[in-house]
């Protein structure tokens, strides 16, 4: 009996072994097919390279792409030293009435403001790191700005809008979804609000700003990304919850001389002609700097250049 039971021993360790061995033989020859067909690294990083780019020019929704473009061929970018007029907008932009939009950006390392300046309410752009009132010349861009319709703004009515009890909650305001700001109304409505002044606007995580004309209002207005404002159930003012702040300098600037009033250089004095010389050479700068953003030709620009020779008349 004992002889027996060795012997069964024995079997169940050889029968082991052999199952160990042909296990291992498989791990082997997967490994081996593995290696195989493998490809190197070079060949695997284009194939992700050509998925990536597969990806990228698959569209989800063109609709919603071709409104972006729209947005961007419409949006007015402001450049250093500009600004624009609120107030006016809505009479001098294009296409500007209820139910419309306007987008407005700034140029790459300029930052934007909203200030209170000469009885209006602007928004001022300057680089980054300087200031508005510092520009030696403002350039108006009013004109320049063109509103797009927007599905369903037509039928908003905000007259029924809730107002927020409470004095201002900062000097920052944080604007939440369905909230809305009269931006016309501020110089009156907010705390501390006049000219030489500015007031910041920020918006809450997960949302949008937006300039809209609704009800015969200016707005800037609030909503969830990928929402509509339009479908908000109800609307909330929050203009009076605005504190402005005075900014040095803002009161000193005048804007004016922008519009339509440009000063005529002063007449050169009569030089004493020397033979062979450029006497004088006179560029209005004012009005360089304006053919830059307006590309037009001022009256006013003048260049005096005045040669002599030996035997020939001046011209």
């Amino acid at each position: 009996q004992q002889q027996t039971k060795r012997n069964n021993k024995k079997k169940a360790r050889n029968i082991k072994n052999k199952n160990k061995k042909t296990q291992k033989g498989k791990m082997k020859k997967k490994q081996q097919t593995k290696r195989k067909n493998k490809k190197p690294k070079k060949a695997r990083n284009k194939t992700k390279r050509k998925n990536k780019q597969q990806k990228s020019t698959k569209t989800k929704n063109p609709q919603r792409m071709k409104g972006k473009t729209q947005d961007i061929d419409r949006a007015l970018s402001g450049d250093n030293c500009e600004w624009l007029d609120f107030g006016s907008a809505r009479s001098r932009g294009a296409n500007c009435a209820d139910g419309t939009k306007m987008v407005i950006k700034n140029a790459r390392g300029v930052r934007k403001q909203f200030l209170l300046t000469n009885e209006k309410t602007i928004y001022g752009f300057a680089t980054k790191g300087e200031k508005f009132p510092d520009c030696s010349l403002f350039t108006e861009i009013t004109d320049s700005i063109a509103c797009k319709a927007v599905d369903g703004l037509n039928s908003v009515s905000l007259s029924g809008s809730a107002r927020t009890v409470g004095g201002p909650t900062g000097r920052v305001f944080i604007g939440k979804s369905c909230e809305w700001i009269d931006i016309n109304q501020v110089r009156t409505s907010g705390q501390g609000c006049a000219d030489g002044s500015k007031f910041v606007i920020k918006k809450e995580k997960g949302t949008r700003k937006q300039f809209l004309l609704v009800d015969g209002k200016d707005i800037l207005a609030f909503i969830k990304s990928g929402e509509k404002f339009a479908n908000c159930s109800s609307f909330t003012e929050v203009t009076s919850q605005l504190t402005c702040k005075t900014v040095d300098g803002l009161p000193d600037i005048s804007l004016t001389a922008d519009n339509d009033t440009i000063p005529t250089p002063a007449p050169a004095p009569a030089p004493t002609v020397s033979p062979g010389k450029i006497v004088q050479c006179y560029v209005c700068p004012y009005c360089t700097m304006h053919m830059k953003h307006e590309n037009k030709m001022h009256k006013h620009v003048e260049l005096f250049i005045e040669i002599s020779f030996k035997n020939f008349d001046r011209k």
